[in-house]
């Protein structure tokens, strides 16, 4: 019986990360799908529509500082009925920091860059899709795009390049070298010109 692949949303500031973490989540066999979080926060990335479209399982989320606005921009998107049921691996990279500042007591994973810590990550991410009591349904109307604006600080926001890609999804196996490399029709790719 076909099982539908499970969906791994990463929503991250460092570009860098999330092509590290795109690759190691696709090798343990996940579908992966991201957005960047200062697009979100912005409006240029539609997080219903986003949510609607990839359905991911588990959402792995940076928090980046300044930590309190970004806690509670985190807070309003788990708030979401169509969000609660989605299990979220929440990372930073100085979580003492995070801690002490918004008070928090769940587990956060810390990435600075070692290779244990993307393993830790990879490991709580494989828990989190089978722990996860998410079912499929349709996207919720109370999380908004003017919902997300009015949770969002834009006072933090820094200029993006406009060549950045936006949104892809991709294939967890890598094609065969024999076939041509053309995209699939299942394959998104978004790249926004913000001039």
């Amino acid at each position: 019986m076909w099982q539908r692949p499970i969906v791994v949303a990463i929503l991250d500031t460092n570009d860098d990360l999330l092509e590290l973490m795109r690759a190691l989540f696709e090798e343990a066999g996940f579908v992966v799908v991201s957005g960047h979080i200062d697009d979100l926060r912005r409006g240029a990335l539609d997080l219903p529509n986003f949510v609607s479209q990839h359905d991911p399982r588990v959402i792995v989320y940076d928090v980046p500082p300044p930590y309190v606005a970004h806690w509670r921009f985190l807070e309003h998107i788990r708030q979401s009925p169509d969000m609660q049921q989605r299990e979220f691996v929440v990372t930073c990279t100085n979580v003492r920091r995070l801690q002490e500042v918004v008070g928090i007591t769940e587990q956060v994973h810390e990435l600075v860059g070692r290779p244990d810590d993307l393993q830790r990550l990879k490991e709580a991410v494989i828990v989190a899709s089978r722990t996860s009591t998410y079912s499929s349904t349709h996207p919720n109307e109370e999380l908004t795009p003017s919902s997300l604006a009015e949770a969002s600080d834009n006072s933090t926001q820094r200029p993006r390049k406009s060549s950045r890609r936006r949104m892809v999804k991709r294939k967890a196996s890598p094609e065969p070298v024999s076939s041509p490399r053309t995209a699939p029709s299942w394959h998104r790719s978004e790249c926004a010109s913000d001039s």
